[in-house]
């Protein structure tokens, strides 16, 4: 939803990338978005995949790149510059940010060691205290340009953590969280493979992904989503999943499907051949819409609305 920052946590090689990418090139297939800029802060110098390939032409041709800054204050201030407009940008990720103290305390203690003088233990970089004041000030101009900003962290282990606590956290402050409109959690789950010549192949991960903070809705929901080396996100294949999953299509011995609405019976690959092949994923994503709205329908709890 426009106007709002939202904050994405994840594991390693857990599809952040991935995801919110994805964004980029949803906003390149929506006329609403046609006159934002989109603005990827490549902070961590890891996005190496083929933007065309993965996201489309027009992704890789409207996505601006940008690779020159590396501490979290002049991020700030790049980024407040350029909401005179609306846009969507991408920070990937926070973890990589330097900032400018930590950056004049390894100047100095490289000026120490080399005369072999004692170095400065601390490192810490005050992330924390950068986010929380200067989050404030460009979430207004999100609001008003009606802008999207996503940043991406890297789960830590929470070390020390109570047994009410979580196991994992994220750097960069609790303000990180707080100004955020949704946190968003993604894991590895199980690793999709295929046996070729007696040797198993890796073709990719299933990832776990969770929302966690939901000022939307107030909801918190985890779906799982393949994500294949070759492709991508698999769409077809995690809506199949979840049609499956949830019995909208049912499932009989030897793995066949039956897509009643599509009026299709076949085998899960098969299946999703000939739904990309009739140019049927639209249908689908309705019945997944629609299997959604009944599932949430059926989780109310019918009471009075004190407020008429």
């Amino acid at each position: 939803m426009p106007g709002n920052y939202y904050f994405f946590v994840g594991d390693s090689s857990s599809g952040k990338t991935f995801f919110t990418q994805t964004c980029f090139a949803e906003a390149c297939q929506n006329p609403f978005y046609d006159d934002y800029d989109l603005l990827f802060y490549d902070i961590e110098h890891g996005a190496l995949m083929d933007r065309a390939r993965f996201f489309g032409q027009r992704a890789a041709e409207r996505v601006k790149p940008i690779t020159h800054i590396s501490a979290l204050d002049d991020f700030y201030f790049d980024f407040y510059d350029r909401l005179t407009k609306p846009v969507i940008a991408v920070v990937d990720s926070m973890d990589a940010f330097t900032s400018r103290a930590e950056s004049e305390k390894f100047i100095k203690n490289k000026g120490k060691a080399a005369k072999g003088k004692e170095l400065a233990g601390d490192y810490g970089d005050g992330k924390a205290k950068i986010n929380s004041r200067n989050a404030r000030t460009v979430l207004g101009k999100i609001i008003e340009t009606n802008s999207i900003l996503i940043i991406v962290g890297q789960t830590r282990d929470n070390i020390g953590a109570e047994y009410w606590e979580p196991d994992q956290t994220f750097a960069g402050g609790h303000a990180l969280k707080f100004y955020a409109a949704a946190q968003i959690w993604s894991k590895c789950g199980a690793k999709l493979s295929k046996s070729y010549r007696d040797h198993k192949i890796e073709l990719g991960i299933t990832s776990k992904v969770r929302v966690d903070k939901n000022r939307l809705t107030g909801k918190r929901r985890e779906i799982s989503v393949p994500i294949f080396h070759s492709s991508g996100i698999d769409d077809v294949g995690s809506m199949v999943e979840y049609l499956t999953d949830w019995k909208r299509w049912k499932t009989a011995t030897g793995g066949w499907i039956e897509a009643n609405e599509l009026g299709i019976r076949l085998q899960k690959e098969k299946l999703i051949k000939k739904i990309e092949e009739a140019a049927l994923e639209d249908e689908v994503r309705d019945l997944v819409w629609d299997t959604w709205q009944a599932i949430e329908k059926a989780c109310e709890v019918p009471r009075k609305n004190r407020y008429l």
